[in-house]
């Protein structure tokens, strides 16, 4: 009996020294409990006390959908959230192509929430005929920004730019003004 105390105590020693985050951790203390308390006394036991357990666990997942996208068993990340930060990734991608390409070194700022402009705007170059800045758009992309287009005014230290964001045909264009 001693030696098996002592093989469960080394057991749950070792989960917490590797940092198992799996969610069942809390399963298998609970069974070890049972078992160290003589309250399980053969497999059929122990097996019937795991079912308890993962009933009510299956019956969590079928109430409470998902809410977000996991990052870990611990964290859960809006996500709303995650296509913000990929639309500022859109667009941080796109300027500096434009700032590589054109040997510049403009730093711009944007609030995709207070700078995004409406789907149908129309844009164009400062230049009679000149055709905007376009750049490919990386190929990750979420499924909820997928098949649409998002422009944003770009705020500049001389100068003001709009990009547009095709995810539908996957291209960044940067442009001088808004057509009126």
């Amino acid at each position: 009996m001693a030696g098996f105390m002592i093989g469960i105590l080394v057991f749950l020693v070792g989960n917490v020294l590797l940092c198992r985050t799996d969610e069942n951790a809390g399963e298998y203390l609970s069974k070890m409990q049972q078992v160290q308390q003589g309250e399980c006394s053969s497999e059929e036991e122990t097996q019937q006390a795991e079912d308890k357990n993962e009933a009510p666990k299956e019956a969590d997942k079928d109430t409470k959908p998902p809410q977000g996208f996991r990052i870990s068993g611990n964290m859960e990340i809006p996500q709303g959230f995650i296509e913000e930060i990929m639309l500022y990734q859109y667009i941080e991608y796109g300027v500096r192509k434009y700032n590589e390409d054109k040997g510049k070194n403009n730093r711009y700022s944007v609030d995709i929430h207070e700078d995004m402009l409406p789907y149908g705007t129309e844009f164009a170059m400062k230049t009679a005929g000149g055709k905007p800045y376009k750049t490919d758009l990386a190929k990750e992309l979420l499924p909820e920004l997928s098949d649409n287009i998002f422009n944003f005014i770009l705020h500049g230290q001389d100068e003001t730019k709009y990009i547009s964001i095709d995810t539908y045909n996957m291209k960044i264009y940067l442009y001088d003004m808004i057509v009126e």
